[in-house]
């Protein structure tokens, strides 16, 4: 279920505006220091007191605070804190404060096209034009050509970056736990990555300097849990904009502790910025009265805009933010991908799955594990291999399914071998309705391209995903190699019935552990299988054929291997068949299986004799 999102625009502004005003005071504090110290000893005095006041704050309950079930979410927002607080101490050594400020600035830009992007947060047109008004009053102060645009103009603008993940995952993260635990899992694992170069870094401390440090830690902390207050009291795409505002408090800062004057370009940015956020603000107020306006007659009648009645507005899936999140970046990641040649880019996909979201996701565990309950004796080497060699298949697959007609104009050259080809193909002109069985193996959705296009009607069955956001473009990829595809459920039972009726051939996958399935041996153990496949051939008179896409040692062809059909029996001494034609296949290509399934899930002991 969706958490509620509190919505308080104005507080939400206000909290920004303070957290900017007490930021910009950090900022020029510690302007001071590093000229005299190592930024890193700085930044690491920042985070560490952090921790250490709010543990004093909270008193006994910092333990139960600190307590999270997103620690990983914690520390990548701790190392985007660390990384947008670092770069702009840096960059203070090299230009001033008020340049540095105005060119972090372009963080409230990054940070509305990532909230649409990332966390499905609504942008309006007229929200848009105030964030690009602003945006030129940014361009209006650093001016291209001046000495803002040096080299070092970049650290601040890599600051700005990191900063934006830090909003983002500030605000999923705010929707769903304690300010608090925000705020000490920042402190903490803050601290621990900046003390990790302290011993090369430290620099003997001034007696003079200790206030100072102890303002910039203390400035730092207040500032963050406004900020953080902030992020989760409006979307972040309201109250981005005012933070635009830190290059008037910095030229401010500027003034009374560096005086340094800023220039007519410096004050005509500035007044652009401001009015481009009133501007914002505006709006946002505007569009928080119409919400809470009273409905009009069309609405009390029982119809929404857009033609939508209420009850089907009430049905509609809610996507939370961490499936929003999810879905976002595998669009982002495959769109890049989908942009190069296809030669390129199924194996970049599959080296990617293998390195980066295979480990993050705990599937070389899972490959481990499932290795060690049903082969125990396997060499160590094999199993290392397998742990890389898995993901990659996956990764390749996956790339290939979103890859629509350039996958299908592949497959449509496949030749179909194996004793069940010519069954298939007398079926085919029968008429004779088809169960076709495959698996998690190679790519089984060459195998339904390549018969796709040899003229067989074949329709497919599949399980919906839980990431709804992700499961229509899921649909929508499977829809462009071929049609029908039906959903598991009530949902797609009585179109797939009339399909398999009207003597079509509907692909199923039945390696996947099913809670209700029959305990039947699979690789030497029980494993909960689904006997649907089986049932559906019995009851409609179907072939029951094995059909497996075995992908080749070039990475991007494959063999279709369609096996003889199953004879009709029972329907558990059939299914039984099944597992067997599958593993003797999958021992003999151990890694074209998705062996980060969980497929012994609530079974798993050794099958008797």
């Amino acid at each position: 279920m969706s958490l509620p999102i509190p919505q308080n625009p104005a507080r939400a502004i206000l909290l920004m505006v303070f957290a900017i005003l007490i930021f910009t005071a950090m900022d020029a504090a510690a302007r001071g220091l590093v000229r005299d110290y190592p930024p890193g000893q700085v930044i690491w005095v920042r985070f560490l007191g952090q921790f250490l006041l709010v543990v004093l704050m909270l008193n006994r309950r910092a333990p139960v605070l600190l307590r999270t079930t997103h620690p990983w979410l914690h520390v990548l927002r701790a190392l985007f804190q660390v990384g947008a607080i670092g770069l702009f101490f840096l960059s203070l050594r090299f230009i001033s404060l008020a340049e540095a400020t105005a060119i972090g600035d372009t963080a409230p830009v990054l940070i509305t096209l990532g909230a649409a992007l990332f966390l499905g947060e609504r942008l309006g047109a007229r929200r848009l034009l105030g964030i690009a008004a602003a945006l030129v009053g940014v361009v209006i102060i650093t001016r291209p050509g001046a000495a803002a645009f040096s080299l070092a103009a970049l650290l601040p603008f890599l600051s700005a970056v990191s900063y934006t993940g830090n909003a983002l995952l500030t605000r999923a993260l705010g929707l769903r736990e304690s300010v608090w635990t925000a705020m000490l899992w920042g402190g903490l694992a803050g601290a621990v990555f900046t003390s990790l170069p302290m011993p090369w870094l430290w620099t003997p401390v001034a007696p003079a300097d200790l206030p100072l440090f102890a303002v910039v830690a203390t400035l730092g902390t207040v500032g963050q849990l406004l900020l953080i207050r902030s992020f989760t009291l409006a979307e972040a795409s309201v109250v981005a904009p005012y933070s635009y505002l830190d290059i008037v408090f910095a030229t401010l800062w500027g003034i009374t502790l560096f005086d340094e004057w800023p220039d007519l370009w410096t004050v005509t940015g500035a007044l652009v910025i401001m009015a481009a956020g009133l501007y914002v603000w505006h709006r946002t107020l505007a569009e928080d009265r119409a919400n809470r306006a009273p409905k009009d007659d069309a609405t009390e009648t029982g119809m929404i805009e857009g033609g939508v009645t209420e009850e089907t507005a009430r049905e509609a899936p809610v996507i939370g933010l961490r499936h929003r999140l999810e879905d976002r970046t595998f669009r982002l990641l495959m769109g890049g991908l989908l942009r190069l040649p296809y030669r390129w880019r199924v194996p970049l996909g599959g080296w990617l799955f293998a390195h980066v979201v295979a480990p993050l996701a705990g599937y070389r565990r899972r490959i481990r594990d499932n290795l060690a309950l049903v082969l125990p004796d396997l060499p160590r080497a094999e199993v290392r291999r397998l742990e890389r060699a898995v993901p990659d298949n996956i990764g390749r697959s996956l790339i290939e399914f979103y890859s629509g007609p350039e996958f299908v104009a592949r497959a449509a050259g496949l030749a179909l071998t194996g004793d069940g080809a010519a069954a298939l193909e007398t079926a085919h002109h029968a008429g004779r309705p088809v169960v076709l069985v495959t698996a998690h193996f190679g790519n089984y959705e060459a195998a339904r391209a390549a018969l796709l296009a040899r003229g067989y009607r074949v329709g497919g069955l599949y399980m919906e995903m839980s990431n709804k956001a992700f499961n229509s473009h899921y649909v929508a990829a499977m829809e462009r190699i071929g049609t029908p595809v039906f959903a598991r459920g009530r949902r797609g039972m009585a179109g797939m019935i009339r399909f398999l009726r009207q003597g079509g051939m509907l692909g199923m996958l039945v390696d996947q552990h099913m809670p209700a399935g029959a305990r039947l041996g699979f690789f030497g153990h029980e494993a909960l299988t689904a006997l649907s496949a089986a049932e559906l051939a019995l009851k409609h008179d179907a072939l029951l054929v094995p059909v497996y896409a075995l992908r080749q040692p070039d990475g991007l062809s494959f063999r279709v291997i369609v096996e003889a059909p199953v004879p009709h029996g029972d329907p558990v001494t059939m299914t039984r068949a099944l597992n067997d034609s599958l593993e003797a296949l999958v021992r003999a290509h151990m890694d074209q299986w998705f062996w980060i399934h969980r497929r012994w899930k609530g079974a798993g002991a050794k099958v008797a004799g």
